[in-house]
């Protein structure tokens, strides 16, 4: 079976060197080339970056917008209910001169409307 679809989604980005854990958005297009497995495009949050006084106090906080390519499956355990893993990278396009490409592993809950 090859399917497309769109998705929304809301989720808790997780911090690395430079970065916090933020509340992240995004919405995309799926292409299933074979049974749940998809080729996920999507635009949102990729991660934040902040600076630091000499205290450790965070003094600004800027969150940094992109595209996404990712690699995962849709499973479900009911008609409507399901989860979903993915892999793939992220590009910033909106802070020119901070790190550009992050690796991805996304995992989430899904909820289908028919």
């Amino acid at each position: 079976k090859i399917g497309f679809g769109y998705h929304a989604g809301l989720g808790i980005i997780t911090g690395g060197e430079g970065f916090r854990s933020f509340w992240g958005y995004s919405a995309g297009f799926k292409f299933f080339p074979y049974k749940s497995q998809f080729i996920d495009i999507q635009y949102g949050t990729i991660g934040i970056l902040y600076q630091e006084d000499y205290l450790g106090n965070i003094i600004n906080q800027e969150v940094l917008i992109g595209p996404s390519a990712l690699l995962g499956g849709d499973w479900f355990f009911s008609q409507y209910f399901g989860m979903n893993g993915s892999v793939g990278a992220s590009f910033n396009v909106s802070h020119p001169g901070v790190q550009s490409v992050f690796l991805v592993i996304e995992m989430g809950l899904m909820v289908k409307f028919k």
